[in-house]
């Protein structure tokens, strides 16, 4: 069964033996339960929301506007991480 593939909020991976591509398995997050109304709820409380992400930028910028939060910031490494979260800081004035 075929499917559509929705790559910004999807992390696609192929499936290979010996060099050739024999299946596409595509892997998304879910959003927890409770998750959007805890985001509501800061709205309503004029409070930022910025999603912290391990996926790659499409990803999370795709989580993050379907939860209406104000931003993202993807995280890959722990090092860089501690510095793009310092400058990301500096630019939302947090």
């Amino acid at each position: 069964m075929a499917k559509d593939i929705n790559q910004d909020a999807e992390t696609v991976n192929f499936v290979l033996i010996v060099g050739e591509i024999i299946g596409i398995i595509t892997l998304a997050d879910t959003i927890r339960e409770g998750s959007q109304q805890a985001i509501n709820d800061l709205i309503e409380m004029h409070i930022k929301s910025f999603l912290l992400s391990g996926e790659n930028e499409k990803i999370a910028a795709a989580a993050s506007n379907k939860l209406r939060m104000d931003g993202f910031l993807p995280i890959f490494y722990p090092i860089i991480s501690k510095r793009k979260l310092k400058n990301f800081k500096q630019k939302e004035k947090l």
